[in-house]
């Protein structure tokens, strides 16, 4: 026999073992599940988060032409209930680089005040950056949690 455990000094030891595991998994087997088996109705499952916070993001701030500052972003991306919210997470990197990228190419701060963003134009350049990158129809709004620049500015 290529598997003998009867010279074994444990022997009743595994038996012992083997009949607990063997007793254990017919149990589970026939246990009723605690909620459908009492006929309650089965929970909705609890909403999930749909909101994504992506903060450290840096914006170039431009007058004529010229590097004046940086505004530090902390975006709130917040989506529609049938969005892929998992997936998209997973491609936050990719949404960061795209962002990244079209904000050194358009200035977003306000006109009259370099150290604050125009949030409408803001909101609608990174809807629009997303949309492009993941599909339309996902994001429900854009908000901005905090929006800082650090030093004095040059006019």
């Amino acid at each position: 026999m290529p598997f003998d455990l009867s010279n074994n000094p444990r022997c009743p030891m595994i038996r012992v073992l083997c009949v607990s595991l063997l007793a254990f998994a017919s149990f589970q087997a026939v246990a009723p599940l605690p909620a459908r088996a009492s006929g309650a109705p089965e929970k909705k499952e609890e909403a999930r988060d749909a909101t994504f916070d992506m903060p450290g993001v840096v914006a170039p701030i431009t007058r004529n032409g010229k590097l004046v500052n940086y505004i530090f972003l902390n975006i709130r991306l917040e989506f529609f209930p049938n969005a892929p919210v998992i997936k998209l997470r997973e491609r936050a990197h990719f949404m960061r680089d795209a962002l990244i990228l079209a904000l050194y190419k358009t200035d977003i701060s306000q006109p009259d005040h370099p150290g604050k963003i125009d949030e409408p134009r803001a909101s609608a350049l990174i809807l629009g950056i997303i949309e492009a990158q993941e599909g339309k129809g996902l994001i429900k709004s854009v908000t901005f949690n905090s929006a800082d620049s650090r030093s004095s500015f040059r006019k």
